[in-house]
Order: C-alpha cells, then sequence, then structure tokens
C-alpha cells in the first residue's frame, strides 16, 4: 500500500484511499511516549530522503523548477485518463531518476 507523508491530518481528495503518517504531536501532553518519539524519528529520517530525491529530480530535469502553465495541471481531453499532463511528466523523471545511481551511497 502506498503511504502518504504529511505534516497535518487535513485529508486532501487523493489520500482518501491512501494510507497518510502523520508525525505525532504533543497536543496537550507535557511530552511524547518512547514510541511515539521513534515512530516521529523514523519519519523525519524518511522525509529528509524524500526531500533529498525531490531536490535532485528537480536539479536534474529543469523543467519541474519554478511555476508550469496550468494547461499542464488540468486533465487530458480523454475521459478515459485521469492522469494530468504534469503527474504523467514527473512519473517519467522519476523513472529516469530511478535508473541513475543512486541519490545516497550504499555502504
Amino acid at each position: 500500500m502506498v503511504s502518504i507523508l504529511t505534516d497535518s491530518i487535513t485529508p486532501t481528495p487523493r489520500t482518501f484511499d491512501r494510507n497518510v503518517e502523520v508525525p505525532a504531536f504533543k497536543r496537550g501532553k507535557k511530552q511524547l511516549s518512547a514510541i511515539e518519539i521513534e515512530e516521529t524519528r523514523g519519519l523525519a529520517s524518511l522525509r529528509i530522503h524524500v526531500e533529498r530525491v525531490i531536490g535532485v529530480l528537480r536539479q536534474k530535469y529543469r523543467m519541474l523548477e519554478g511555476r508550469m502553465p496550468i494547461s499542464l495541471v488540468s486533465h487530458s481531453s480523454n475521459q478515459d485518463e485521469n492522469i494530468s499532463t504534469v503527474d504523467k511528466i514527473v512519473t517519467i523523471a522519476a523513472a529516469l531518476l530511478n535508473m541513475c545511481p543512486p541519490v545516497i551511497p550504499y555502504d
């Protein structure tokens, strides 16, 4: 199952069929439990790697930097296909990046 890492628990329309990972918040408690601390550390570590890969993706494929025309965000005219052009571009760029040497060297 695909998980979505987020900072808040406000769902967006695309998150309803996904597992949403949210770091623990104190919410009135003096401190987090040991389990919550470990889970939050794991999510923070994962987030660092995800942000690093997104940065490499944007550096390697310059068209992903900055603003994009709204026409790329709208869905195609083909009603059978519910994937926007920008989603297709990002998917292909990520697939190409996966064929490159790893961002984080294996130790």
